[in-house]
């Protein structure tokens, strides 16, 4: 019996990588491990989970099962770019890898980030085969947990400063990590319909200037402005 994905929901999404891309929120996060799970812990966590994190309706296991080829196809459908999100998507990691072949098998395959709250070293150190098929599988990965006393509402698509946007296929090739280029500095996205969204640092400083929606925090849903 083929095994499910499990997800609370897919949508479009513009606060989770540059332009508009399919989010996937993954259902399931037990917190991180490695030297996460210990900076979450001297952050006061006492469930191992990340210190205010605004995801929390993700956490329980319990989701809408899909079989990987199926949420494959929907994906190349649509035809964006795509952010996995969650929750924990590596909780997942046997039945991710199989949707991540399916589409990268493609000939235009789409760009795919992942966040996970767990740092990239204890990722590419993890024993688990089906972890590291993903990280080969995927263009971005956002690594950390979310620290509040590092929220400073500067970077995009991160909750807080700590986490790095990482390019996986370059880090792996190299052995070393090596920063996405333009995921790891100040940015707003300008919508079709003229609306800004911006880490709220910078929201600021579009006032008066119509409706703003600033980054969510580790895929959360975010305030209007």
């Amino acid at each position: 019996m083929e095994r499910m994905l499990k997800l609370n929901f897919m949508q479009a999404v513009l606060n989770a990588g540059p332009g508009m891309r399919t989010g996937i929120f993954f259902a399931g996060c037990l917190g991180p491990w490695g030297r996460a799970r210990r900076e979450v812990l001297a952050d006061g966590s006492r469930d191992g989970h990340c210190v205010g994190c605004h995801a929390r309706q993700h956490w329980p296991r319990e989701g809408w099962e899909i079989p990987p080829d199926t949420l494959a196809r929907f994906v190349l459908a649509i035809g964006r770019d795509v952010s996995l999100l969650g929750g924990e998507p590596l909780l997942q990691a046997s039945e991710l890898r199989k949707f991540l072949w399916t589409v990268k098998q493609t000939l235009h395959p789409p760009h795919i980030a992942l966040w996970s709250g767990v740092y990239w070293e204890d990722l590419v150190a993890s024993p688990s085969q089906a972890l590291q098929d993903c990280l080969l599988m995927v263009d971005v990965v956002v690594d950390g947990p979310y620290r509040p006393g590092l929220d400073d509402g500067v970077l995009p698509w991160r909750g807080s400063r700590n986490p790095r946007a990482i390019d996986a296929v370059m880090s792996l090739a190299v052995g070393e990590i090596v920063l996405a280029e333009g995921w790891n500095e100040p940015a707003a996205t300008i919508t079709p319909d003229g609306n800004i969204i911006a880490p709220p640092a910078l929201a600021a400083k579009w006032n008066g200037l119509g409706w703003r929606r600033p980054y969510a925090a580790c895929g959360g849903d975010a305030a209007s402005g």
